[in-house]
């Protein structure tokens, strides 16, 4: 449904600019389809970012032997993110690219969200006491702060 409505917004766009223009109907519908096509890429990053994510998830997990999955994961595909296996009691910092790193609950000291839409967490390391990762807003800020303290006491 979102993407029909977005087509018929950029075609009822692309009529209006070229409008008083002196195009031939072919050069204003290739115009058109040009305008579609780039908003059907568009929508597409966030559906290949989580494509991406989950195979990430699970090469590092059949590598390390755990068991991150994107419902625990919380950040920005494009910067950092954080993951949490309850299960083994461990947490993955994930850069966009690059290797993760886990590491144990007994790592982070304390949490909080920051009014930069980001997750701020306190950990237990003199050469990174801080670990910051971006969210998208400040309600996901919350929910991962009540997320972070149910699963870090044990409870799913």
């Amino acid at each position: 449904m979102r993407s029909k409505f977005l087509i018929l917004l950029v075609w009822d766009f692309g009529g209006r600019l070229f409008s008083n223009a002196s195009f031939t109907d072919k050069q204003m519908f290739a115009s058109v389809s040009a305008g579609c096509a780039a908003l059907a890429l568009i929508m597409l990053v966030p559906i290949v970012e989580k494509i991406r994510l989950g195979q990430r998830l699970a090469q590092i997990n059949k590598q390390a032997g755990t068991a991150f999955k994107q419902q625990n994961t919380c950040g920005k595909t494009t910067e950092r993110m954080l993951s949490v296996d309850p299960t083994t009691k461990q947490i993955l910092v994930l850069p966009a690219f690059g290797p993760g790193e886990i590491l144990p609950f007994s790592y982070i000291e304390a949490w909080h969200s920051s009014s930069d839409n980001e997750m701020v967490i306190h950990t237990n390391d003199v050469e990174r006491p801080i670990v910051y990762i971006p969210v998208i807003n400040e309600r996901e800020a919350e929910k991962w702060q009540s997320k972070l303290r149910l699963m870090l006491r044990g409870e799913k």
